[in-house]
């Protein structure tokens, strides 16, 4: 019985795999047609935010970026206050955020809608260095 089994979802498969076989393969879309996921915008937030030097943790946010498919954040940036304009920082990440969600509604985007939790964000000193840098805490 098991053999008889076991030949039927082999002759179920071969004919699924057949079945696809014929189909033309899909054509990718276009790069000039695809919604803008905001990549260039985020290189920019990237870039104003260097290396997130600081003096002490007080400097040291953690910066909310883009849009998930349910709403709230995809992750958090560490950044310095001490080294970064503030309004600056918030006007790309807003671009960023309105980027993110077309971007998610264009393609139909969906998620499990588990949001990120906001690491925070602290000053850790190396040996050598007068500046630390802004960090988010290890995960556990």
């Amino acid at each position: 019985m098991k053999i008889a089994i076991s030949s039927a979802g082999a002759l179920l498969g071969l004919a699924l795999a057949s079945s696809c076989a014929g189909q033309a393969p899909t054509t990718p879309v276009p790069a000039a047609s695809r919604p803008d996921d905001g990549q260039a915008t985020l290189e920019q937030i990237r870039r104003l935010v260097g290396p997130a030097s600081c003096r002490a943790s007080a400097e040291c946010q953690s910066l909310a970026l883009g849009s998930s498919p349910c709403g709230g954040p995809e992750a958090y940036l560490p950044w310095s206050s001490g080294q970064t304009p503030p309004k600056e920082l918030a006007a790309l990440a807003q671009r960023y955020r309105q980027q993110r969600a077309a971007y998610h509604q264009a393609l139909g985007m969906q998620s499990d809608c588990r949001a990120p939790r906001d690491p925070g964000s602290s000053c850790e000193r190396r040996p050598l260095n007068e500046n630390g840098t802004c960090v988010a805490p290890a995960a556990n």
